[in-house]
């Protein structure tokens, strides 16, 4: 089960890269003052079975340019030189990829959909998912127990959604969130792609989690 869910979700991946970078090409203005930058990502690790797991997965996505060692990466990015030296850092990828401000990119999109017609039900949760007897769905159940019907359905549940909206479904208990911390900084002089930094383990009121 664990080797069929990472080959879908390299598949996914390689295929989500593909319809943003269509995205960014057919609807430029949704990237319009949004800070996009499309010339690669640099991905740092702080342990070494993170790092080996993340060269094998981005090399079977073929978005893998380079591998970095630490003392390349303190070489390449002396601004990481003293995590370097710390000991903070395993290593490094240089991978395809792309960054942006998200917060500005979704002010794009939605001007632009509500443009199109597109209806937005703000301040709204959707509590459950509502069955025909035939296994069809009627509809998503809001919060203030209104029904809301579309011709399609797709769910994005986000970090913090309510279980019980997958019940009955083939999903249900086997979604979890992802708990991620997002920092804006000033770029340090020299800096060529966006950073994303990832941690073993997180602790959060007193319990262990992996990230």
């Amino acid at each position: 089960k664990n080797n069929a869910t990472e080959r879908f979700y390299v598949k996914a991946n390689g295929t989500g890269m593909n319809l943003w970078q269509i995205l960014i090409s057919v609807f430029p203005q949704l990237f319009k003052n949004t800070d996009l930058r499309n010339e690669g990502v640099l991905r740092l690790y702080d342990h070494v079975f993170l790092f080996d797991w993340a060269v094998k997965r981005h090399e079977k996505e073929r978005v893998l340019r380079k591998s970095l060692s630490p003392p390349a990466i303190a070489s390449v990015y002396p601004y990481f030189a003293e995590a370097v030296d710390l000991g903070y850092i395993a290593g490094g990828l240089e991978v395809e990829g792309f960054s942006f401000n998200i917060y500005k990119f979704m002010k794009n999109l939605i001007n632009y959909l509500e443009g199109t017609n597109v209806d937005f039900h703000w301040e709204t949760e959707i509590c459950k998912i509502n069955f025909l007897p035939s296994g069809a769905v009627d509809g998503l159940v809001t919060s203030d127990n209104r029904l809301i019907r579309s011709k399609f359905y797709s769910i994005n549940p986000g970090a913090y959604s309510n279980e019980n909206l997958f019940l009955s479904t083939p999903v249900e208990g086997r979604l979890a969130g992802v708990a991620g911390a997002w920092m804006l900084m000033p770029s340090p002089p020299g800096f060529r792609l966006p950073v994303k930094i990832h941690g073993d383990v997180r602790i959060e009121n007193g319990k262990k989690f992996p990230v």
